[in-house]
């Protein structure tokens, strides 16, 4: 999943106020992107010798998006929507999974995960797993044929 399907923020400023605006931490955020918290707190106050805050890489970006659940346009996924989507896909699986059959599979599953999330927004919750997970066998049989 890319930033553009996680997130309608455009910058690291609007990134970093939405973690502040949920009270979340510098060092919980050190802790998702893997960093010292020091290197945190330059996000947020200008480096003294440069007088510049840091900005977000667009991967550290997306991994905040994801941690914190910041695109409120998107449900958070859940067990009911990977469960069905795998309902769908796994009675497809081949019993001895080859390396393209696996790669088909989890592409499958990435697909249909992103469905859903697109869907739930605009569908009935019923209906969004009904219709990920068949677009996410399509996207399966499909890139078994190739």
């Amino acid at each position: 999943m890319s930033c553009a399907h996680l997130c309608d923020m455009d910058s690291s400023e609007e990134i970093l106020a939405a973690l502040k605006a949920q009270g979340v931490k510098q060092g919980e955020i050190a802790k998702v992107l893997g960093v010292a918290q020091p290197n945190v707190s330059a996000l947020y106050n200008p480096v003294k010798r440069t007088g510049k805050t840091r900005e977000l890489s667009y991967d550290e970006g997306v991994k905040l998006v994801r941690a914190f659940n910041l695109d409120a346009g998107l449900p958070p996924l859940n067990e009911d929507g990977i469960a069905s989507i795998l309902n769908a896909l796994l009675p497809l699986a081949p019993d001895e999974m080859s390396e393209k059959s696996a790669k088909a599979l989890s592409q499958a599953l990435i697909y249909g995960l992103e469905r859903l999330q697109s869907l739930s927004a605009n569908e009935a919750s019923t209906r969004s797993l009904a219709l990920a997970s068949h677009d996410a066998v399509s996207r399966f049989l499909s890139a078994l044929q190739q």
